[in-house]
């Protein structure tokens, strides 16, 4: 990283370090992840989003160096592009989930899928901090940590996620639509919703489906598939590529091969995340450990989204790639149509009555 800035004259050391160190309480605009002083590491521009278990922020890499990449190997120029980012994203455990395993298992999925898929995918993984000691201040947010904080620094995506994408496009038509005086009940709201045919084609056979079956080979289910899991990686028109996100309830359908869960009948030849790759904090190994397809539980907890879960997840029934592929199928009914009939029980986080009515459907 670049030195630090000279101090004037007139000041020591200790002088500088403290207004070095002179930050407001995180999540606060200007507060700091990871050591406060000259040590910071990535400071903090606000908030992007929050979600059930983390809230994700805008940050500065301040550890970023504008020197230009060396030339060596496709895997060692990967590893240095990520630290050219100068703008990067924190996604941070909310209070609730202190100490959870949600934000710590996230990490690792990411950095695993960072390191095992074609570039392009998944947000670049950047770093893993746990930091300590950090007191809220008066009126904070419920998202911040108090006494302690884990976030994931990976690559900051500035486009619009997919579900943005669709109501900014049905936005468009619907203020089209009222200047010619033809938007005037529920039903055109509907039908203003809708994708056309080729467009929905495009973004989930085009686009969700290849990063799914990325995942898929190298032993992962995603477990949340949605609009909103995919982001453009730019802002122009011009630019096509998305990334799928979120894994914090992604999972290894593969399993270590002496496991009591492993399906002998069905042994793993790729890629795995062994448990080699279990700690998001330290460098990955590449190991040979042979796995197999975990054996299907009897009963599983309901994980995912009401709105996209498959009927098999709804029953209790083991998250497995066909799963996510159901949710992919709902996906495309849910741009080409407008909405699914179970939408407003999804809204309402009524499973039971989602699950009803896909049990009548299919």
């Amino acid at each position: 990283p670049p030195p630090p800035l000279p101090l004037p004259a007139h000041m020591n050391a200790a002088e500088g370090n403290n207004i070095r160190s002179t930050h407001p309480p995180f999540p606060e605009p200007g507060s700091v992840i990871g050591p406060d002083g000259p040590d910071a590491k990535y400071f903090n521009l606000g908030r992007l989003g929050k979600g059930t278990f983390c809230a994700i922020y805008k940050c500065v890499d301040l550890s970023h160096s504008h020197a230009l990449m060396a030339d060596g190997d496709a895997h060692e120029a990967k590893s240095k592009t990520k630290r050219k980012q100068r703008i990067v994203a924190a996604k941070v455990e909310l209070a609730n989930f202190v100490d959870s395993g949600v934000i710590d298992g996230e990490a690792s999925v990411l950095k695993f899928l960072d390191a095992s898929l074609p570039a392009g995918m998944v947000p670049t993984f950047v770093d893993y901090v746990r930091q300590q000691n950090v007191a809220p201040s008066a009126g904070t947010e419920k998202g911040s940590a108090d006494g302690g904080l884990s976030a994931i620094i990976m690559e900051y995506l500035p486009g619009e996620d997919m579900h943005l994408l669709r109501d900014r496009h049905c936005q468009t038509l619907m203020e089209k639509a009222e200047n010619g005086g033809n938007a005037s009940s529920s039903t055109c709201d509907k039908v203003l919703r809708r994708l056309s045919v080729e467009d929905a084609v495009y973004l989930v056979a085009d686009v969700m489906l290849p990063l799914l079956e990325a995942m898929h080979y190298v032993g992962m289910v995603h477990r949340d598939v949605k609009p909103s899991n995919v982001v453009r990686t730019g802002t122009t028109a011009a630019d096509r590529r998305f990334k799928i996100v979120d894994f914090g309830l992604s999972k290894s359908f593969v399993v270590p091969k002496d496991s009591s869960f492993a399906n002998p009948l069905r042994p793993w030849k790729g890629r795995w995340m062994s448990p080699s790759y279990s700690k998001a904090g330290e460098d990955i190994k590449n190991d040979n450990m042979q796995g197999c397809v975990r054996i299907e539980r009897e009963a599983a907890e309901f994980r995912g989204t009401s709105m996209y879960a498959s009927l098999r997840v709804h029953q209790g029934k083991d998250h497995c790639p066909r799963d996510d592929i159901w949710g992919l199928l709902y996906v495309f009914c849910d741009l080409v149509s407008g909405g699914l009939p179970w939408m407003e029980y999804a809204s309402a986080r009524d499973r039971s009555s989602c699950q009803i009515l896909k049990e009548m459907v299919v």
